[in-house]
């Protein structure tokens, strides 16, 4: 086979002239060397496509190990200024509309607009799928050419195979000097936990549930109907009495973290505001998005006899991201706790009033947190009747840690009536305080 050429009309660029120089397609061309830097980077084989009708894709990873992202890539050997958006989003839903696509690789010659990449990124959020673009960027560093330098020996021993002329100390030294740039090691970190990052669709998932929690605590009616009763903390005109001292033990068990305290139980009676409290420290941390992902129900509402939580997570994804179907995102659950998170858990569920269905055994209910796939994965907060959790003694062994929540303190009173000035707090008998 005779050996590719470069042209001679090109920048003094040895990484540009070898990129411009392979063919388009093709094993021996851009697609092959696509494939081969994937391969090399991630350790899973790629298997370029037919020529023809190729489903929005060049090249996709055949099945790796558990826990390794099914990745679809789409390669572009332009060398313009711009890409054409109508083809790529024909491309992207192509590829994205199946089950079997957790990452989509964009990688070309050119840039990708800011105006590209926003609109395929939002294509493929819909379909809980994640973009990578791999691209020459009018500032910055080329990411091509990152991966190449990443993997510089294995691209001389492709071009060899591939009978491309390559001037190979001319290569070799402009990899070494993108080596030496200070936005290399960034952009290949980068890159790489796009590429390989177990967490694959999660800051899509988290904003979406997220924004949906915000919406729902923020309309009485919409809280009526998936807590059983109104808890709209930040519904417009609902003034919401500040839980200081519930809040200051609840700041302090989230920072203890798992395993030391990985679950709590809020008790109180009926009336004393152990929701409203809870909901108001999730609400706080929601719109502050300082939480991971939050996944909240209500015990009479959303869980049946025989339920457990493992099989309950689907369900939950599905009804507070309105995304995809039950079976996808129990898959995509299996996918995320396969390669545990360091960080802490990355799953925080709320499991409101298990005294309002005591048709559940909420042992047997919780019981799957204690195989050790789902520890430190998980974080709960329970709302209970202190007389309804002495039933649940068990949990107490299995890092359920208990807060107990009285009725308002003089000051909390204090400011619930200060919308009432006909009533003075100096006139009521103490004994009659903790009924109000």
């Amino acid at each position: 086979m005779p050996r590719q050429k470069v042209t001679t009309n090109l920048p003094n660029d040895p990484v540009y002239a070898f990129l411009r120089a392979l063919r388009h397609t093709g094993p021996m061309g851009f697609e092959g060397l696509v494939a081969h830097l994937l391969e090399a980077q991630l350790g899973q084989r790629f298997r370029l496509a037919d020529s023809g009708f190729q489903a929005g894709m060049d090249a996709k990873a055949e099945p790796g190990p558990a826990g390794a992202n099914r990745i679809k890539v789409e390669t572009k050997h332009y060398f313009k200024s711009s890409l054409d958006l109508r083809e790529l989003t024909a491309e992207i839903i192509q590829a994205c509309r199946s089950d079997d696509c957790d990452v989509w690789v964009l990688v070309c010659t050119c840039p990708v607009s800011n105006q590209h990449a926003v609109e395929l990124e939002q294509i493929a959020a819909e379909e809980g799928v994640e973009c990578v673009f791999l691209d020459r960027p009018n500032t910055g560093v080329d990411r091509v050419a990152v991966l190449m330098a990443s993997h510089e020996d294995s691209v001389i021993h492709w071009s060899s195979h591939a009978k491309v002329v390559v001037d190979e100390p001319g290569l070799r030294s402009s990899l070494e000097e993108l080596r030496k740039r200070t936005e290399y090691e960034t952009t290949r970190t980068q890159l790489a936990a796009k590429l390989s990052g177990s967490l694959v669709g999660y800051a899509d998932a988290s904003r979406r549930a997220r924004d949906e929690f915000v919406s729902v605590i923020s309309d009485k009616q919409s809280c009526e109907a998936i807590f059983n009763q109104d808890v709209a903390v930040l519904a417009a005109g609902r003034r919401r009495i500040l839980r200081r001292g519930v809040v200051k033990d609840i700041d302090s068990w989230w920072r203890k973290g798992t395993p030391a305290s990985p679950h709590l139980a809020a008790l109180g009676e009926e009336g004393q505001g152990k929701t409203w409290a809870v909901m108001g420290w999730l609400a706080d941390r929601a719109v502050s998005n300082e939480m991971p992902l939050l996944l909240s129900c209500n015990a009479s509402v959303d869980i049946r006899p025989g339920d457990t939580l493992e099989a309950l997570l689907p369900k939950l994804l599905l009804s507070w991201t309105h995304l995809k179907t039950k079976d996808w995102w129990q898959k995509r659950l299996e996918h995320w706790i396969r390669c545990p998170t360091p960080g802490g858990p990355f799953i925080l569920v709320l499991v409101d009033g298990l005294n309002e269905n005591v048709n559940v055994n909420w042992i047997d209910f919780f019981r799957p947190l204690q195989h050790q796939r789902w520890r430190g994965q998980i974080a709960l907060i329970v709302t209970d009747r202190p007389g309804h959790w002495e039933q649940c003694a068990r949990l107490q062994r299995d890092g359920f840690n208990s807060l107990a929540i009285q009725g308002y303190s003089n000051q909390e009173l204090q400011e619930a009536l200060a919308a009432h000035p006909e009533i003075d707090l100096r006139i009521i008998p103490n004994g009659l305080l903790p009924l109000l």
